[in-house]
């Protein structure tokens, strides 16, 4: 099975955006190679997911590093998922078991999340920091202005792509059918608050040796954060167990954003110097 390249439309111009990269053992990795912009930051933080909407300030991060250079998720079977890329240490500490790194554990892909999407990224400035191509790219999925759904947008007022990726059953696979784009499945989804019990098409990836599979969705929205820079990408893992704090039910979430936000600057790289991460 080979890594797949996601080209999104926009104003009439195709962009090679993000690359699905698969791995030998099942696991896959989710990266943004193509956008300009080679600084930012990663963070640990606490999300709490009865809010419809939430923002990340000082208070609830965990744990916070610079990045000199681009970031990739990757998704692991038995449900670690890190941040990695160059010069960034990861993985975990065969002697001590210990997380190197920005990591967690989340739901293991032979038992998805089926609240939502296990990972996804957004990204936004398609024109002025994103590479120009022309359909002549293999292995890439390729939406095109009349394949994106909006959330919390329009035609005329959206500023980023959301990119999400879901993991299904291997049972699920008896939705899937093929098409001239590639393969697809039409998926119900009643957690989305804009359009609660919306059906959409996704592009489906099969995973190398591993029974499950990934659905793609894609959607035109509107973000604050895509309007403080005129290019850039935010990388969204999935999050953790859940977690009493402050009288809450949170989890532990991770989030990688380039260009890094201004109260970001000054951070230590994440390089691992210790074993005493989490």
């Amino acid at each position: 099975m080979h890594n797949k390249t996601i080209v999104l439309q926009d104003n009439g111009e195709l962009y090679k955006i993000s690359k699905v990269i698969l791995h030998r053992d099942g696991s896959f990795s989710l990266a943004v190679p193509y956008c300009k912009e080679e600084h930012g930051c990663v963070f640990k933080h606490y999300v709490d997911y009865s809010l419809y909407k939430f923002t990340v300030d000082k208070d609830q991060m965990i744990q916070k590093f610079a990045l000199d250079g681009k970031a990739k998720i990757t998704m692991h079977v038995s449900g670690f998922v890190q941040f990695s890329g160059k010069g960034i240490t990861s993985g975990i500490d065969k002697t001590t078991g210990k997380i190197k790194g920005m990591g967690l554990f989340s739901s293991p892909l032979d038992k998805p999340i089926e609240s939502g999407p296990t990972l996804g990224a957004m990204i936004w400035g398609l024109s002025s920091g994103y590479t120009k191509i022309d359909e002549n790219v293999k292995n890439l999925i390729l939406y095109r202005d009349e394949d994106y759904y909006y959330r919390s947008a329009s035609k005329e007022d959206y500023n980023c792509y959301l990119l999400e990726i879901f993991v299904f059953p291997e049972i699920m696979k008896k939705q899937v059918r093929g098409g001239s784009s590639g393969l697809y499945m039409y998926h119900q989804f009643f957690q989305y608050r804009e359009k609660p019990g919306a059906i959409f098409k996704l592009r489906v990836i099969y995973l190398n040796n591993f029974p499950s599979f990934l659905g793609i969705l894609v959607t035109r929205s509107d973000a604050e954060i895509a309007a403080k820079s005129p290019y850039g990408f935010q990388l969204n893992p999935p999050s953790g167990a859940e977690e009493y704090r402050s009288g809450r039910l949170v989890r532990p979430g991770m989030m990688a954003v380039y260009p890094p936000p201004p109260f970001m600057d000054g951070l230590i790289p994440l390089t691992y110097k210790s074993n005493d991460f989490l």
